[in-house]
């Protein structure tokens, strides 16, 4: 992974510098530079897709807060993570719209800022996690993200994505194994294997995904199966 990219912004001038120092001292060697901004604005301007990481935003500041310049980061690049900063959790319906990675509370400690940081590396490394596949003639290399669930039919292994299906040769188990490594797959079905981070609800026999398609959930070990979305979903917020 490449070194990180990180923004600040907050009104009050010790409190973005205690910020850097406590980021700089939980990163170490992981960070290239931590760009500092006194007010949700100026960040705006500065801001493209792809420049930072992370970005850590107070949610009180003047003129323009926290919420409303996550929401225009979010609405640019939505593989950048935002954490708040904030003295109270009244915000907490809205940071769902932009899929905020988390809330430091003020005062902020190093404890607080290392659980956050560890948290976005997790969600980084995932995004950045590719299989390969060989398949006749063709060759594939599939982001883990992408990959919204993978069936089997007539001796065929299609990996559905957004905007395609893969068909790849026969031999489900052996070409999935790779997959299945990674904590968000789960075998919902015989030779059905789903990703829980495109999961939109369950329903009673299957999963809703966020391509309106419907998944399906065996009925053996159905109670399990649920628990174990759920457990997934709870270990991320």
């Amino acid at each position: 992974m490449s070194l990180l990219k990180i923004a600040v912004a907050d009104d009050y001038k010790d409190d973005l510098n205690i910020l850097k120092n406590y980021i700089s001292d939980c990163l170490k060697d992981t960070c290239n530079n931590i760009d500092l901004f006194e007010d949700g604005e100026t960040l705006l301007t500065e801001f493209e897709p792809n420049k930072y990481d992370i970005v850590f935003l107070d949610i009180y500041m003047r003129e323009t807060t926290g919420i409303d310049v996550a929401r225009k980061i979010f609405e640019t690049d939505k593989n950048c993570k935002i954490i708040f900063i904030t003295t109270s959790n009244s915000f907490a319906t809205e940071s769902y719209e932009v899929e905020a990675s988390g809330y430091l509370i003020k005062p902020v400690d190093r404890a607080q800022i290392k659980k956050l940081l560890n948290k976005c590396l997790k969600d980084i490394k995932k995004s950045t996690k590719y299989v390969d596949f060989i398949s006749g003639k063709y060759a594939y290399h599939i982001a883990f993200k992408d990959i919204i669930y993978i069936d089997n039919a007539l001796r065929t292994v299609r990996i559905h994505l957004y905007n395609r299906i893969i068909e790849l040769d026969e031999g489900f188990h052996k070409k999935t194994a790779p997959i299945l490594e990674d904590d968000r797959f789960i075998e919902c079905c015989r030779c059905v294997i789903v990703n829980m981070e495109h999961i939109v609800k369950i329903q009673k026999d299957d999963f809703l995904m966020d391509n309106s398609e419907n998944v399906p959930i065996r009925k053996r070990n159905r109670k399990e199966i649920h628990k174990a979305y759920i457990k997934y979903k709870l270990g991320g917020m």
